[in-house]
């Protein structure tokens, strides 16, 4: 059986290296795809994205190729459920297949951004400390000034595309069946998850867990568990997702 590349996209300020411990758990029949964007990891030298429409651009340029002939799926975190929700919509509307299924992580439904925020605009002290309520940033980062200004411009770009994302509602359901994972004490409130029911033509189900935005950390068993049990019902294994 030909393997289902699963494309993962990292958050804000991350790189494809935190998927890294993906292939310790996940199913044999799935190949773990992570998603390096500009200006980081391997692809550092190369200049930073600052819309999710040229992260988008990238991102379906290196995987058009692949999805034309091959099954896949989509995972993403927080800034990338954003991207792989418009990758979707970029793969359906220039006619390419559909995912066999779409993952979505820690961000509300694309078309509920509350008030528009522009904390990519604060000086480094305050926007560092808005960085770090979000959790999941290393406090040893802070300790190194070089590592710091790094971190900091790659954060800023990333929040400058989310920030200034705005959603246009013209054709805005996607065509594949879709996973919400969520933080149950995330600033996110529900019924802006929930909306991402909305935005799918297909069946959509939704996983809470304890902890805050970065709930991945202390449950990624339990989210791989998931995606291998979706995808195994995406080609017809029957294995029941558990509630």
């Amino acid at each position: 059986m030909e393997k289902i590349k699963l494309f993962c996209i990292p958050y804000a300020g991350g790189s494809a290296g935190i998927y890294s411990k993906w292939n310790g758990h996940i199913s044999k029949f799935i190949e773990v795809c992570p998603v390096e964007l500009p200006g980081r990891g391997k692809r550092f030298s190369e200049p930073l994205c600052n819309s999710i429409k040229q992260m988008v651009d990238d991102v379906f340029k290196g995987i058009r190729v692949c999805i034309a002939t091959q099954p896949y799926a989509i995972f993403g975190y927080s800034m990338g459920s954003l991207i792989a929700y418009e990758v979707i919509r970029k793969v359906e509307r220039y006619g390419y297949p559909s995912p066999l299924h779409a993952f979505f992580a820690a961000k509300q439904a694309p078309h509920m951004n509350r008030e528009k925020k522009n904390f990519h605009l604060l000086e480094q002290k305050a926007f560092l400390a808005e960085i770090m309520k979000l959790g999941g940033t290393p406090k040893e980062l802070l300790e190194n000034e070089e590592l710091v200004n790094i971190a900091v411009e790659i954060l800023r770009a990333d929040y400058q595309a989310v920030e200034t994302y705005d959603h246009n509602k013209i054709n805005n359901k996607i065509n594949c069946n879709v996973s919400v994972f969520y933080g149950e004490e995330d600033s996110y409130p529900y019924e802006c998850i929930q909306e991402w029911a909305s935005l799918t033509r297909r069946d959509s189900r939704f996983f809470g867990f304890s902890g805050g935005h970065f709930f991945i950390h202390q449950y990624l068993c339990e989210v791989i568990d998931i995606v291998n049990i979706a995808l195994e019902n995406a080609i017809g294994l029957d294995v029941s997702i558990p509630i």
